[in-house]
């Protein structure tokens, strides 16, 4: 690892990260069989033409760093901040230093869950990535732990306190090591949402409808009922380093809709027209809220 003081900017996520089905003409005709462009998604083949054309390069361009993009399709948010974590303290270990570095993180949909599980031999592991949209997979026991999940478990008191707590955990780390970060939301699937009906997530107002319970706290001589709602942990949450946090309009989905409509995407991913759109809008944010200026006080809102 080159630890120059060049700044290098990590980003992680989901496929709108990773830069799902963006494809090399060249491999279509390769593989004229294929029913789907994401089955080329993880072909080393077709690296260099995606990263080429995601967001994290085109922003790296712009601001004239060194890019490490570590997204992962499907992934969900516990699993993406978790190999920020190691990477990043992976780095740090071979002599990068903290103000070299720069993330950005783009969240994937709230609701998505992870779970490792052995094969029938009990010799190797696998991830089973949970998204409880797409409850259709080959093997039984996911598709019936999928329909489980999506029918009676998917709920915004347990996904959604899950995304805070998460972004309190990343926001945390970079703190702690003093390293410079951003994050936003890349798109929010609501219960029942098909792809033309995806939201904006509202936080505060999500919160404020959960029904969390209470706790009893005793000092001996009174007795009061506490009422959980983590809108207390949200306000914690530094106001300018969550793209546009609070406000109606703060996605990654909803930013391309607004300027490109569907001649922003292929399928149901950004094309290169819509990340190139997303790394200038990163890019102005960046910009105009000094977020790579040395001595930023990390706001509390």
């Amino acid at each position: 690892m080159d630890t120059t003081d060049e700044l290098i900017l990590i980003a992680n996520g989901d496929s709108w990260t990773y830069g799902c089905e963006i494809v090399d003409p060249i491999l279509l005709e390769k593989y004229p069989k294929i029913t789907h462009l994401t089955e080329i998604d993880y072909l080393p083949e077709n690296d260099s033409y995606r990263l080429s054309r995601v967001w994290s390069t085109k922003l790296a361009e712009l601001l004239k760093c060194k890019v490490m993009n570590i997204s992962e399709p499907g992934d969900d948010n516990t699993s993406i901040l978790s190999r920020t974590q190691e990477y990043v303290l992976h780095l740090l270990s071979q002599g990068v230093k903290p103000e070299q570095l720069f993330i950005v993180i783009g969240w994937t949909s709230p609701e998505r869950r992870d779970f490792w599980y052995k094969s029938d031999d009990n010799t190797q592991s696998y991830k089973f990535k949970l998204n409880p949209h797409t409850p259709k997979y080959n093997e039984r026991p996911l598709t019936e732990l999928t329909r489980t999940y999506a029918l009676n478990f998917w709920n915004p008191e347990e996904y959604i306190v899950r995304y805070v707590t998460t972004v309190l955990n990343f926001q945390n780390f970079c703190v702690a090591h003093g390293i410079k970060f951003l994050s936003f939301n890349a798109f929010y699937r609501q219960k029942n949402a098909d792809i033309g009906t995806w939201q904006d997530i509202n936080i505060e107002e999500q919160l404020n409808s959960l029904s969390l319970g209470n706790i009893p706290i005793s000092d001996n001589s009174t007795r009061e009922v506490h009422r959980i709602n983590y809108n207390t942990v949200w306000q914690n949450i530094d106001s300018t380093r969550y793209y546009n946090k609070d406000n109606v309009n703060n996605s990654f989905k909803t930013f391309v809709d607004n300027t490109l409509g569907p001649q922003g995407y292929t399928g149901w991913h950004p094309n290169e027209d819509g990340h190139n759109l997303w790394a200038t809008q990163l890019f102005r944010y960046i910009q105009e809220h000094k977020l790579l200026n040395i001595g930023y006080d990390y706001e509390r809102t």
